[in-house]
């Protein structure tokens, strides 16, 4: 268990509680006619999100870091197929944080990022960080949407101001969906996990031991050694190409 909040018994019904939605929906969409664009945009949506449920409680559980990556994919997968401008900018950070831990395997997810940049014209300094690091041109701006983030892109200081922004991560996200989640009677607690800023300790090679217990940071996911991934996959694009 990574998760200190609820019990592995609350997980794993909420874990199999998503895959069977995701079967559910899977057989649904694959049911529908092309011609019915709304239902696959909706299909596809709840599915994505699906994928983000089951990633972020399999991790929180304490899955391997190896074994859940494929939730992960599928999630943005789909959503950059449906992706639109209204959607959270949590999740969408959430997701080119996670990218950076998977570092190795980015020739397998970077035309999905790529894509979700592209349509929603993406240009916050923290993914502009993610997608440096992943080997990408980026955009000038290195100012985030997210402004407690900035002092960690841009200010001198990186570990004192990483130690003082995870003290207060939580209270930042008050007007987040999944704020006080643990609180709900409809089970939508999936963990709280600031990728983000596990991604700047990454980015930055910040030396991050003192957060190794720390209740919010995703340490071993920073960590993570990817073993024998490197040349698994086929050069689908090129690593150089300008986004934007």
């Amino acid at each position: 268990m990574r998760d200190i909040i609820k019990s592995k018994e609350y997980f794993d019904e909420c874990i199999k509680y998503e895959k069977n939605r995701i079967n559910e929906f899977s057989q649904v969409l694959a049911s529908l006619e092309p011609e019915n664009v709304r239902g696959r945009y909706y299909g596809l949506m709840f599915l994505a999100g699906f994928n983000e449920n089951l990633f972020k409680l399999l991790y929180s559980v304490g899955d391997s870091i190896e074994d859940i990556y494929i939730y992960y994919k599928e999630w943005i997968k789909l959503y950059s197929e449906i992706c639109t401008k209204d959607d959270s900018m949590y999740d969408i950070i959430d997701m080119f944080s996670i990218a950076v831990f998977y570092e190795k395997r980015k020739e397998d997810f970077a035309e999905y990022l790529i894509a979700i940049v592209e349509k929603l014209n993406l240009d916050d300094g923290m993914i502009n960080a993610c997608l440096r690091y992943l080997g990408f041109d980026f955009k000038d701006n290195k100012e985030s949407i997210l402004s407690y983030l900035n002092g960690l892109l841009n200010g001198e200081n990186k570990v004192e101001n990483l130690m003082r922004v995870i003290k207060k991560w939580y209270s930042f996200h008050k007007d987040a969906s999944w704020y006080d989640a643990h609180k709900s009677k409809s089970d939508t607690y999936r963990g709280y996990w600031c990728f983000e800023l596990g991604a700047i300790a990454k980015i930055f090679k910040l030396n991050d031991e003192e957060l190794k217990n720390q209740q919010y940071y995703p340490y071993d996911l920073v960590h993570f050694i990817d073993e024998g991934t490197k040349d698994i996959y086929s050069n689908k694009i090129s690593m150089n190409k300008r986004i934007g």
